[in-house]
């Protein structure tokens, strides 16, 4: 039952139906923390919640969901199957547009791994430099 919470919370995310995608993040995530709480499901399942946050602007909600989701998955890449790895940079995603919205591009340099980092700023991190006055 989880999967098909975690797939239908993460195909109402891709649709920007970010409301409706956040209760059934939520039973995902509640089931999960139950019965698998140190799996890197549970934390993909925490990122994708944050991410339903996200969208809708909930940025103080969002970013405990999102960093623990996100340094879960980082500290268990190994147990990540392969068909499962896009999680974790789709998490280091979400950080990033978090950070992006609240225009602390910083916080998300200094949580990321430097190869989400380089995928996310194709142009490298002096894009984020302040040009100063």
């Amino acid at each position: 039952m989880d999967s098909a919470l975690a797939m239908r919370g993460r195909c109402l995310l891709k649709l920007g139906r970010f409301a409706e995608a956040e209760p059934c993040l939520r039973r995902c995530l509640a089931i999960r923390e139950t019965k698998l709480p140190v799996d890197w499901s549970r934390f993909s399942a925490q990122s994708l919640l944050g991410g339903a946050l996200l969208g809708q602007q909930e940025y103080a909600e969002a970013e405990p969901f999102l960093i623990e989701g996100y340094e879960g998955l980082k500290a268990r890449v190994g147990a990540i199957p392969p068909e499962g790895r896009s999680n974790l940079s789709e998490a280091g995603e979400r950080v990033f547009r978090l950070y992006d919205a609240l225009d602390q591009p910083d916080r998300a340099l200094a949580l990321l791994r430097p190869e989400d980092r380089d995928a996310l700023m194709p142009n490298g991190v002096a894009a984020f430099a302040d040009p100063g006055p």
